[in-house]
């Protein structure tokens, strides 16, 4: 499930857990873890998004519904999305939360880029997280990378980020310190106040989508 040619999300799934770490170890246990404010910007930035995708929808090819169209990403203007429109962030549920996915006409598309993993630990050691509302309620950013979609669980709280990491698929793809072969680690000087949550996630086949998608205006 992703767009032709560079952000094809492909690999092994094992390697991209052990890179996240603490989600990985639940789900090995369980068998024996912000593009909300960039989303939020854009909108401001350009009214026009807002109004352009009002009432809707993206289905995939069996007429089931993605999600809710939330704008345009203006970031990846020049790539072609949807009906041959730029890319759409789509709020989607999932487990309770309504979480941000980013579409095209063909795939879910890798957010790697977008949406860095945060840590309390100065070298990315430790448990990820995302960041996440207070309360709970709203979208919320969503890592799509390798096989697997990733997003904040349970209620965000405040917390001192000293390093934030970057899944990559190749070691000349990280420009900071590689910690392990899929997660590329920058120190933020000094620490930054976030309110974040750890993660969860799944598959991407366990999402049940079929390609092409397809853009649509809502029902009421």
């Amino acid at each position: 499930m992703a767009r032709r040619g560079e952000d094809r999300l492909y690999g092994s799934p094992q390697s991209l857990l052990d890179a996240v770490g603490a989600w990985a170890y639940t789900q090995r246990m369980r068998s024996t873890r912000t593009v909300v404010a960039m989303v939020a910007l854009l909108m401001t930035a350009h009214p026009a998004v807002a109004a352009d995708t009002a009432g809707m929808v993206v289905r995939d090819a069996a007429g089931e519904l993605v999600g809710t169209v939330v704008g345009r990403a203006v970031h990846a203007a020049a790539t072609s999305g949807v009906a041959g429109e730029p890319m759409l962030w789509v709020a989607r549920p999932i487990a309770g939360r309504s979480i941000l996915l980013l579409v095209g006409d063909d795939a879910l598309s890798d957010t790697k880029d977008l949406v860095p993993l945060f840590y309390e630990s100065d070298d990315c050691s430790g448990s990820a997280l995302l960041d996440a509302p207070p309360d709970a309620d709203g979208n919320v950013a969503a890592v799509i990378f390798d096989t697997g979609v990733f997003w904040p669980t349970g209620r965000g709280a405040s917390r001192v980020i000293r390093s934030k990491g970057t899944l990559v698929r190749e070691s000349t793809d990280c420009t900071d310190v590689l910690v392990t072969p899929q997660l590329c680690c920058a120190a933020v000087e000094g620490g930054e106040t976030r309110v974040t949550a750890p993660i969860t996630g799944l598959q991407l086949a366990d999402l049940h989508l079929r390609m092409p998608f397809r853009l649509e205006q809502g029902t009421e």
